[in-house]
């Protein structure tokens, strides 16, 4: 839902829809995002680092005010974090019922006609385009043995991407008020990646054996973001690992199937791998 609304996760965060009003709860280091959408019945609330005492308030007052005491929940495997446990407290404290609403929700933002899809399609091209330009800065920066840290190539391929803009409006034909990137590109390299989208790309120097990129990019309110993962110099046990990965994600293509149960689809990809 976040990469839906927003174009990217947010941690330690919390979205409540109820009839008349959204609140979105975030840690100050977001309030860029406020600038991003709004609308009268959207309210932002922003929280200093781990204050757990008053940044649910507004949150729990809502929760008093529900008449049915039902509330819906997308349903993930449990949390342990301060955020997780404060609400989950809160809402068995005012005995309130928690409705799994994970479908909904995956139905509200779905694809549903044919312009939606060539949107996403489009998107889909045009990243495929910005990683061939980076994949192809990164090789030359490894194989001549550059020295430039995450940061700097991230800078580097966001000049690229607003000179390239008007381009791919024109490739692609699309409004260019509407094309956008929802963040610099992420570069992350090294033995201890994060593969969250709220990562950023370090001052440090690019490391030359696994090497993890992550672009974004939105057109009338759609966002799609795409990974890449280069390893350079493999070992017989990273190839190994790779292809394995690989038939894993061929499988789980080969399985999607219009009508099949997606518990069906896990169930044979977990058997098969």
């Amino acid at each position: 839902v976040y990469n839906w609304i927003f174009g990217r996760e947010i941690e330690n965060s919390v979205l409540y829809f109820s009839k008349n009003k959204i609140i979105v709860i975030l840690p100050d280091r977001y309030q860029y995002v406020s600038n991003l959408i709004s609308h009268k019945s959207l309210t932002f609330q922003f929280f200093p680092k781990n204050d757990n005492d008053s940044k649910f308030k507004t949150l729990f007052a809502e929760f008093e005010k529900l008449k049915n005491k039902n509330i819906g929940i997308v349903v993930k495997e449990n949390s342990e974090s301060l955020t997780y446990r404060a609400i989950n407290q809160e809402l068995q404290k005012c005995s309130i019922n928690k409705l799994d609403i994970s479908k909904q929700i995956q139905l509200f933002i779905s694809i549903k006609n044919s312009y939606t899809l060539e949107i996403v399609k489009n998107l889909g091209k045009i990243e495929n385009d910005i990683f061939t330009y980076l994949i192809s800065e990164v090789e030359n920066t490894v194989d001549k043995n550059i020295l430039m840290t995450h940061y700097e190539l991230s800078q580097k391929m966001e000049l690229f991407l607003k000179n390239q803009r008007d381009s791919f409006v024109k490739k692609y034909h699309l409004n260019s008020n509407n094309l956008d990137f929802n963040y610099s590109p992420i570069i992350l390299s090294g033995n201890n990646i994060s593969i969250k989208i709220t990562a950023e790309s370090p001052k440090t120097n690019i490391n030359q054996n696994y090497i993890v990129l992550n672009i974004s990019c939105c057109y009338e309110g759609l966002s799609i973001i795409a990974g890449r993962t280069l390893l350079i110099n493999p070992s017989e046990i990273d190839k190994d690992t790779y292809k394995s990965l690989l038939s894993i994600h061929k499988k789980i293509i080969d399985e999607m199937e219009e009508g099949k149960m997606l518990s069906e689809v896990y169930k044979n990809v977990k058997d098969f791998s």
